[in-house]
């Protein structure tokens, strides 16, 4: 824990009280006629804002008539791939790392858009400060959850369930201020341009007939809690080629590209080819969409699988599959074998303490042949036979 997050501590823990203890009254959703400007709110990695695509449609459909926008903290080139005939969205940003004169002269651009609406699909880490920052926006109508009973800063706000996926419960919230849909997925389209950079990158190294596993050992952030070990990846990568036939291609961001240099150094398989750092988001989702198999940790990829409908099998150590999957999820999910009371210990809390007593037991007792054996149970698998969610 940073020695910021330890300052901010007692300022949190002061609001949750106030908020636990202010009164709740419900409110009527808003007229769709007094809606013109709709702001969806959503920070973290770029798995939550993908997780925006398919409210930006509902949200669409519910005002017609209203200029829809987003503010996240990530390039607006993940939106690049939200599929043809979407409501259109402008994509705004924020960055929390900016000096305090900055991130003022921010907020008062963003006041001066004058929203009517503003909805924040947030939970865990960072959920007071985003329902502020919501708050000082200023909007008519503020509709988030209630995490942690924390959501004094919305007019509609509804419970927050730790054991349904994020996706069925932002149906939940946008149902509050009168929308409605389900999203069983988040929709994605084919990217022609990266398909066809990809395809030439493929042909070029020889693999466009190899049957391909994707691997992508990297998180972006806490991997103590989130990633399995990368010797295992690597021990996992070799085995994969060596008993399975398959070509492995590792892909992850250019500030990964270092860990991958260490930790495949010296794997020289002509069946390998480490391409970390070398694809852009698009082209990685495009390569994805030519692939047999995703092998990963709890990411972002899972779910650019599941929207291309691509078989993944994903390592799960301190989060809850049940949570983070989508409903229709081609996911297999490993876990440890091992019986731990604490696993999973974040379930989206708004004060995780990120500390550990048991050396996080969940990620490093998981065995490669656990792992192996999923990804050999998908590549025999019949595609018709991925639909829907399997568990390992």
């Amino acid at each position: 824990m940073s020695l910021k997050q330890i300052l901010k501590r007692p300022a949190l823990r002061l609001y949750l009280a106030l908020s636990r203890r202010w009164p709740r009254s419900s409110r009527p959703p808003p007229n769709p006629q007094e809606i013109h400007k709709v702001l969806l709110l959503q920070f973290g990695g770029i798995g939550d804002s993908l997780r925006m695509i398919p409210l930006i449609g509902i949200l669409g459909e519910t005002f017609p008539a209203a200029e829809l926008a987003t503010l996240t903290n990530q390039s607006s080139g993940i939106f690049d791939l939200a599929p043809e005939g979407f409501p259109a969205c402008r994509h705004l940003t924020f960055d929390f790392g900016q000096g305090l004169l900055t991130k003022w002269r921010r907020l008062r651009e963003l006041r001066g858009e004058r929203f009517d609406l503003i909805v924040l699909p947030i939970v865990g880490d960072g959920f007071v400060e985003i329902a502020i920052l919501a708050r000082l926006i200023g909007a008519h109508y503020l509709a988030g959850f209630d995490l942690d009973n924390g959501g004094l800063c919305f007019t509609h706000r509804v419970p927050f369930r730790r054991n349904e996926p994020l996706l069925t419960q932002y149906s939940r919230l946008l149902a509050a201020i009168g929308a409605t849909g389900f999203a069983e997925n988040i929709p994605l389209r084919r990217h022609h341009k990266a398909d066809v950079a990809v395809a030439a990158r493929l042909d070029a190294l020889g693999l466009v007939a190899t049957p391909m596993v994707v691997v992508q050992p990297w998180v972006g952030g806490h991997e103590d809690f989130k990633a399995w070990p990368p010797a295992s990846f690597r021990d996992l990568v070799e085995r994969l080629i060596a008993e399975l036939g398959v070509a492995v291609v590792v892909v992850g961001s250019v500030a990964e590209r270092a860990l991958a240099n260490k930790h495949f150094e010296g794997l020289t398989s002509p069946r390998f080819y480490d391409l970390t750092g070398k694809l852009s988001f698009i082209e990685t989702a495009a390569l994805l969409a030519r692939s047999r198999c995703l092998v990963c940790n709890d990411s972002c990829l899972v779910m650019i699988a599941d929207a291309l409908r691509v078989p993944s099998v994903a390592i799960f150590g301190a989060t809850a599959p049940e949570h983070t999957l989508a409903p229709a999820t081609l996911c297999r999910t490993i876990r440890t074998d091992e019986q731990l009371r604490c696993q999973p210990c974040y379930r989206h809390q708004t004060l995780f303490m990120y500390q550990c007593s048991d050396d996080f037991r969940c990620l490093k007792s998981l065995t490669v042949e656990r792992v192996l054996e999923a990804v050999r149970s998908v590549l025999a698998a019949p595609r018709a036979d991925m639909r829907g969610s399997a568990r390992s």
